[in-house]
């Protein structure tokens, strides 16, 4: 059986001790080389194959975000970031993330953390789950998005679920859409609590759109963005025909995650009916899988991530398995895929007399 090869950087001796220590207990994982800085790292890789890095971010010479930068131009491999930061700072790590850093873990107290082997289990889940997956996918994409007019297309709601490789795939998506384009946006992205509110920060500043994390009783209005808030599920609650509002919820976990797509997905459905599109981007599982069925059931348009540019394909797959998948689209495909909805669904109201059906 060929071994995980893994390289462990960061700047502690400490911690790379206890976190090589910890990996090289697994039967399937080796790691087989360590570097205290970026630069190092990257010294590293010109002669040594390498399937996964574990990455820290604030360390000397060169630090984790540069160091991901340089490794996803020169030859991509899959790197999980290791954080220290909690939701104050939690900054660096989105960034790295949307820099190609195919996921991260928290640091359980802090940059030197002697207790690392509470994220043992999830760390070595990680590093099995991205070490084959092709890195590159992404890379040289880029959406092809025809001209429309406003006035061609009707008003969508929109639903997401997006894991592993989501940031940098939902940030591709949103900057295709202009400032007060006529659609409303739900995200559910799993992310640990306090990351939540540094990613919609991020993508506000990437994108046109207004992009804000949930609070409960947000109102759902044309041009928002709105990211499920980490530790609750996000659901759709009618205040009246016109008004519609944001309901956080604290419950059990869903597929093993909170927030879970599900949640958001079903009472999305059961309110929006045919005027909402779900979406099921890359990641680890099968969260949302039967979110889709419902958003068919109530006629809705239903659009899964293609194994083509999905980094993990796993939430992808089981969505089309379920049979209630419309499109099967690459990623670059996806807005223009919205975007001829939105212009069939216009046809249809004005064949109908300003009524879809």
């Amino acid at each position: 059986m060929n071994k995980i090869r893994v390289l462990v950087v960061d700047d502690s001796v400490f911690m790379r001790k206890f976190i090589s220590d910890m990996l090289n207990n697994e039967p399937d994982i080796e790691v087989i080389a360590k570097a205290k800085n970026g630069k190092e790292a990257l010294h590293i890789l010109k002669k040594t194959p390498i399937d996964v890095i574990t990455m820290d971010i604030e360390m000397p010479v060169m630090d984790g975000i540069t160091a991901t930068q340089k490794i996803m131009k020169q030859n991509p491999i899959p790197i999980i970031i290791l954080s220290a930061y909690a939701e104050e700072g939690a900054g660096p790590t989105i960034k790295a993330l949307q820099e190609g850093a195919i996921d991260f873990i928290r640091k359980p107290s802090g940059p030197v953390s002697f207790d690392i082997d509470k994220i043992k289990s999830l760390l070595v889940e990680k590093i099995r789950n991205t070490s084959n997956i092709n890195i590159s996918l992404q890379k040289h994409i880029k959406p092809e998005i025809k001209t429309y007019d406003y006035n061609d297309l009707h008003f969508i709601n929109l639903v997401i679920g997006a894991s592993t490789g989501g940031p940098k795939a939902l940030t591709m998506i949103l900057k295709e859409f202009p400032y007060e384009f006529p659609i409303s946006i739900l995200i559910v992205q799993h992310m640990p609590e306090g990351f939540t509110k540094q990613f919609a920060q991020h993508l506000d500043k990437e994108c046109n759109l207004s992009v804000q994390e949930a609070t409960d009783g947000m109102l759902i209005k044309k041009g928002n963005t709105i990211i499920a808030k980490a530790g609750y599920h996000m659901m759709v609650e009618s205040i009246d025909n016109k008004t519609n509002i944001i309901r956080l919820i604290k419950g059990k976990k869903i597929n093993s995650v909170m927030p879970s797509c599900e949640p958001l997905f079903n009472s999305a459905a059961k309110i929006f009916k045919s005027n909402l599109i779900g979406i099921v981007l890359t990641g680890m599982g099968k969260d949302g899988s039967c979110g889709i069925k419902t958003i068919k059931k109530y006629n809705g348009f239903t659009i899964a991530e293609s194994a083509l540019t999905a980094i993990i394909n796993g939430m992808p797959q089981a969505a089309i398995k379920t049979g209630a998948v419309d499109y099967i689209k690459p990623l670059n495909e996806i807005p223009e895929t919205i975007i001829n909805i939105m212009r069939t669904l216009k046809n249809k109201e004005v064949e109908n007399n300003g009524h879809l059906y």
